[in-house]
């Protein structure tokens, strides 16, 4: 058996490597997947609820009674997509809602070279951030018009939105997953780039209610637990092989099929990553063209 065991997996090893996706040839593999995600830092300032009331924290020098608010750094993931010539942002809509133009957007560059730049210079305009959120789903998409400076350096890093899963099915759960994201405390100095995880599904479709809103939307769940720092966060199926049951089974398929909204858990300390099909973020964007 152990004989056996060894074999499977020497031939599992080897069709991995053999392993073509020339019919997808702009989008093959984690590194030119990545220069499409985003890292997104916003300072904001932090509250607290008191009496099912929510209000901002404000810090007062005992001295000199000058009184300033708290500030934090609010840091997530998000993803540039082109559906045709038109350009979108997307991430959560509980992460979109406390950007700001003064947003920090960073992208890998070639040779894991950071390139920032404030969310203003990728919409055009000065006023709040014009986000679109879904009606139920934690998703919601920005048009951007990137400042004619920009459009050189982000030729390569928009996902075309054919790239989406579109319909609400999931992979074989067996199928090994990628989720690519930014942790907080992410020092961005001389070398930049996501985090990749390896996770599979641990669920069906599911009704579970939104963290932020507490209104139910479609959901599946992964094996592992978010991160902070990952909301927003794609979670793509690449060609590859794997075991399922005694079978090798070999994959071809490109695609996001969906973006992280939170973690569920209890007081076990289980916990399992609450995922958004990507399918809500075509949909909204399908919606979107006969505007």
């Amino acid at each position: 058996m152990r004989s056996l065991t060894g074999f499977i997996t020497s031939v599992l090893l080897f069709l991995t490597l053999c392993t073509k996706t020339e019919s997808n040839p702009s989008v093959m593999d984690i590194e030119k997947l990545s220069v499409t995600v985003v890292f997104l830092r916003t300072e904001i300032i932090e509250r607290t609820s008191f009496n099912n009331k929510t209000y901002e924290i404000l810090l007062r020098d005992p001295e000199t009674g000058y009184v300033q608010p708290k500030k934090s750094l609010d840091v997530a993931t998000g993803l540039l997509v082109a559906d045709n010539k038109i350009l979108y942002l997307v991430t959560a809509d509980h992460v979109a809602k406390k950007t700001s133009i003064d947003t920090e957007i960073i992208v890998k560059e070639n040779r894991d070279i950071p390139y920032s730049f404030e969310l203003t210079t990728l919409t055009g305009v000065t006023e709040s951030p014009n986000w679109i959120s879904h009606d139920t789903a934690d998703i919601a998409v920005l048009k951007l018009e990137p400042d004619p400076s920009l459009k050189p350096i982000l030729r390569e890093h928009f996902l075309p939105l054919s790239f989406l899963q579109k319909e609400l099915v999931l992979p074989d759960r067996a199928k090994p997953l990628i989720m690519l994201g930014f942790p907080p405390g992410l020092v961005v100095e001389e070398y930049f780039s996501p985090l990749s995880r390896v996770t599979k599904i641990s669920s069906g479709l599911l009704t579970l209610n939104r963290f932020d809103t507490e209104t139910p939307q479609v959901s599946f769940l992964l094996d592992n637990p978010g991160i902070g720092g990952y909301s927003g966060a794609p979670i793509f199926e690449l060609p590859g092989t794997y075991l399922k049951g005694e079978s090798i089974i070999t994959s071809k398929t490109v695609s996001c099929i969906g973006f992280v909204h939170g973690t569920h858990g209890d007081k076990s300390g289980g916990e399992m990553a609450v995922i958004t099909p990507a399918a809500k973020v075509v949909e909204l964007i399908e919606q979107l063209r006969g505007l």
